[in-house]
């Protein structure tokens, strides 16, 4: 399956402004330009970070700043506007909220840094926000921390809503949940809306099928390499698994070694470093297959460490899920305002 190339998509006509708040390595903002929105600032903290998406997004102004140093005023002024005239305020905080770590500094947290990101809409006043985390939030007890966001938010002056979306029914050959908070802003008279799910997905062959022999980045290890070659064939699912550590008196972590998902979207791709077996191949997935799978162009620059690369790609919004989010709210919204 080819993908745009990041040049092909940086050429694509642009109209609105965007800002987006944890940028990363610029997933939602391939979405956005994808749609034909204009992203017109990034922020995020990270140095390493910042330097992979300014060598893939040069057009865009790149602010490297906690987003708790960040001022709506400072937005407004990078992109030569005034408060409310902004159309969208994106923002993908991490999901450190659910960190099994039991010392993880408060503002580090979702909770602490979904605080910051109301501040900031309040500065600004965009016509709509657009805010992505772990599915989690929305679910069991943590989801008393987002009613009170969105509370906050409604009494800011924001008709809000939120869904869950799996990016499989998107263009997104992979079966991965993200949660979703659109708010657009009372004066605009207009309820927040959701892409509507597509009728065809995407099976992990038609995305990966023709990267299959090229080199890897990344080597497996070989004891890995053992029990997939004696134990672990294509197409083995969890539950078999179950069957052959019993019988061969091994144990392994079940999820690390299905292989199940060729003629189906994958499983989600996790941001740890254990990554998931291929398919077809004695190997695990490669990083290029991994953007695929999470629908990144073509030709997109890295960084030089390979952790760091897995992590951002594999913790992002898929840009396929993120563009038709942007439609919609382009369409269905902005399009809309009298």
């Amino acid at each position: 399956m080819r993908s745009l190339t990041i040049k092909e998509i940086e050429d694509i006509p642009k109209k609105r402004n965007v800002v987006s708040l944890f940028s990363g390595f610029g997933a939602n903002t391939i979405g956005y330009h994808l749609a034909g929105l204009d992203v017109k600032v990034a922020v995020d903290y990270q140095s390493e970070v910042g330097k992979v998406y300014q060598s893939n997004h040069q057009k865009v102004r790149f602010i490297q700043k906690d987003v708790k140093d960040i001022k709506g005023d400072e937005l407004l002024n990078e992109c030569g506007l005034e408060k409310y005239e902004l159309d969208i305020l994106d923002a993908s905080p991490p999901s450190n909220f659910f960190s099994k770590r039991q010392n993880i500094p408060f503002h580090q947290r979702t909770d602490s840094l979904l605080l910051e990101i109301g501040r900031i809409i309040e500065d600004i006043m965009p016509k709509v926000f657009v805010i992505n985390n772990d599915k989690k939030l929305g679910l069991g007890k943590s989801q008393l921390v987002l009613n009170e966001m969105i509370e906050l938010l409604k009494e800011i002056g924001y008709r809000v809503d939120f869904e869950i979306l799996n990016a499989r029914f998107y263009e997104v050959p992979q079966d991965k949940e993200t949660l979703f908070i659109i708010g657009v802003r009372k004066d605009l008279r207009v309820k927040p809306v959701f892409p509507e799910a597509l009728e065809y997905t995407i099976s992990t062959q038609d995305a990966i099928e023709d990267l299959m022999h090229i080199p890897m980045e990344y080597k497996t290890n070989r004891a890995r390499e053992a029990y997939i070659t004696k134990y672990f064939r294509p197409g083995i699912t969890e539950e078999e698994i179950e069957d052959i550590m019993e019988a061969n008196d091994i144990h392994v972590r079940e999820a690390n070694y299905k292989r199940d998902r060729w003629e189906e979207p994958y499983y989600e791709l996790k941001k740890n470093f254990t990554r998931p077996i291929h398919p077809k191949m004695d190997r695990v997935l490669s990083i290029w297959e991994a953007m695929r799978i999470q629908t990144y162009p073509d030709g997109y620059r890295l960084s030089s460490n390979p952790s760091l690369n897995w992590q951002k790609i594999c913790s992002s919004v898929s840009p396929h899920l993120m563009k038709h989010i942007a439609k919609v709210i382009d369409n269905e919204i902005l399009d809309k305002v009298l």
